[in-house]
C-alpha cells in the first residue's frame, strides 16, 4: 500500500552524502549528478557552505524547468550546527525564494514508504540506527563503525602492502558497490595482486580464497549488534505488528552486510537496490507527497531577514 502518494510538486533536491553529493529534481527518481564533494563535507557536515552552493549551481541544471522558481530542498544530518545552516540559507536565498532542510533519518522513512520500522543507515563515516513508530523518530543511535574501518580489516587480514592498499578503494567502488559490474570481477581477479595474494593462516597453511570471499571477512562490531537488538526491542514494545529492519546507505551495498544484519535481527530485513540514493529519493517523495511534518524545517527569504541565525532555533531536531 502506498503511504506517500507522489504529486506534481517539484523542487531542486540536494543530498550531500559523505561520499557522493547527489543533485536532481523531485519529480525524477534518478539524480542528475552524483559528485565527489568530500573535500568540503566532513563526517556528514558541510564545512564550506559558500563553496558547496557554488558547486551545486555550477552544474548544468537546464533539465530542471524554472529551477530557481521552485524550492531548494537539502537533506542534512541532525547534528549540523545552526551556523552552517544559516550560511547555507544565505547562499540559497541569493537564487531561490524558499528552502527546506530535511533530516536524513526522516528521509529514510519517506524512502521506505512505511510509517513503522527500524532503520540501519550504513554510511561512509558512521552507522546510524533508529526506529519509527507512526512516523515519529525515536531511539536514534550513532555507531562509530564505518566502511573505512572495514577497509582496515580487509587490509590487515590479507597483509596488503601500501601499493595494494591504494588499489582497494578504486576496486571496491567500481565493482563491489555496483551490482551491474559483478560479472567483471572474474576478469579483475586475474590482474589484481589484491586477489592473487596468498595468505598464510596462523597454523602455517597457505590459502588463496575466492575473490568474492575477501570482502566478506569483516565483522560487525559488538556495539552495533547490541544497539540494533536494543532498539528493535524498544520499538517492538510499542508496535502490535512485527517491524521490518530497513537497510539504507551507500556503504550497505557491500556484499553480505544485509546477511550479517539478518543474523542479529529475527525481523525481516529489507534492502532495496537503490538504497544508496535513499536521502535523495526520500526528500523527493516528501516534496511530491506534500506531507506536513514538524521535522522538515522550511523557510522563506523573509524569515531569514527578520530573525537571522536565530530562526534555526525553531527547528525541533
Amino acid at each position: 500500500m502506498t503511504l506517500f502518494k507522489q504529486q506534481n510538486a517539484n523542487a531542486l533536491v540536494v543530498d550531500p552524502g559523505s561520499y557522493n553529493c547527489r543533485i536532481g529534481q523531485a519529480i525524477d527518481p534518478v539524480p542528475i549528478y552524483s559528485l565527489d564533494f568530500r573535500d568540503i563535507i566532513q563526517n556528514g557536515t558541510i564545512t564550506d557552505p559558500d563553496e558547496f552552493f557554488d558547486r551545486v549551481m555550477a552544474q548544468d541544471l537546464s533539465l530542471i524547468k524554472q529551477v530557481t522558481k521552485i524550492p531548494f530542498v537539502l537533506a542534512v544530518h541532525r547534528w549540523t550546527p545552526n551556523k552552517i545552516l544559516f550560511a547555507l540559507a544565505e547562499k540559497i536565498f541569493t537564487k531561490f525564494d524558499t528552502a527546506a532542510f530535511l533530516p536524513m533519518d526522516l528521509a529514510s522513512i519517506y524512502y521506505s514508504n512505511r510509517h513503522q520500522g527500524v532503520f540501519v543507515d550504513v554510511g561512509y563515516n558512521s552507522t546510524r540506527i533508529y526506529s519509527s513508530i507512526e512516523g515519529a523518530l525515536s531511539s536514534i543511535c550513532r555507531v562509530g563503525w564505518n566502511i573505512q574501518q572495514l577497509d582496515q580489516q580487509v587490509a590487515g587480514f590479507f597483509q596488503l602492502n601500501s601499493k595494494e592498499l591504494s588499489q582497494l578503494e578504486t576496486i571496491k567502488q567500481k565493482y563491489f558497490f555496483c551490482p551491474e559490474n559483478y560479472n567483471q570481477i572474474a576478469q579483475l581477479c586475474q590482474t589484481s595482486s589484491i586477489y592473487n595474494k596468498k595468505v598464510t593462516l596462523p597454523d602455517g597453511t597457505n590459502i588463496d580464497l575466492p575473490s568474492h570471499s575477501r570482502f566478506s571477512l569483516y565483522q560487525m562490531p559488538s556495539l552495533f549488534t547490541q544497539n540494533l537488538q536494543k532498539i528493535l526491542g524498544q520499538a517492538q514494545n510499542f508496535s502490535k505488528q512485527p517491524l521490518d529492519v530497513v537497510v539504507v546507505g551507500g556503504a550497505s551495498l557491500l556484499n553480505n552486510i544485509t546477511d550479517k544484519i539478518a543474523v542479529d535481527a529475527v525481523n525481516q530485513v529489507v534492502a532495496a537496490r537503490d538504497r544508496k540514493n535513499f536521502a535523495f529519493l526520500g526528500a523527493s517523495v516528501w516534496v511530491g507527497s506534500q506531507v506536513a511534518s514538524q521535522e522538515v524545517f522550511g523557510l522563506c527569504k523573509e524569515d531569514l531577514q527578520d530573525y537571522g541565525e536565530q530562526v534555526f532555533d525553531r527547528r525541533v531536531w
